[in-house]
């Protein structure tokens, strides 16, 4: 069995990629190495909200679909294409995506295997400020 030692910090990589021909959809993300595991992240801001899309492997995929919508102070989110891993990062990343684009978030992840709460958190991060860096 494979056991990580839970007092060491994953370590976090980022590229960014300006254009990675027919990988990213949209022409721009990130490259996201988290220890052994390595996701490819895409953001489109638009002005009613985004669209977020990850995948874990060597190209984009499409995965699980989420939609969540902002309405005055309320969230409400649908599950368009249930996960097999991770559900609730994925209500968890649409939501907040919603949250802070005040409108439609739109998110798609392709997973191997179940995210650990460690890799969620950073992984969460890494799109808040995404997220944060398109809308400036």
């Amino acid at each position: 069995m494979n056991e990580r030692n839970c007092s060491r910090p994953a370590t976090l990589r980022i590229e960014i990629i300006d254009s990675w021909s027919g990988v990213l959809p949209m022409g721009k993300g990130s490259k996201i190495a988290l220890d052994d595991r390595t996701f490819l992240a895409s953001v489109e801001l638009f002005a009613n909200g985004c669209i977020v899309v990850i995948a874990e492997s060597s190209d984009m995929r499409l995965g699980a679909l989420q939609l969540s919508i902002k309405v005055k102070d309320q969230i409400n989110s649908s599950t368009i294409i249930p996960p097999r891993f991770s559900a609730t990062f994925l209500t968890m990343l649409s939501e907040m995506a919603a949250n802070l684009t005040n409108g439609i978030a739109l998110v798609s992840i392709h997973l191997s295997k179940e995210l650990s709460p460690a890799d969620a958190r950073r992984l969460l991060s890494e799109i808040r400020s995404m997220l944060a860096k398109q809308k400036s």
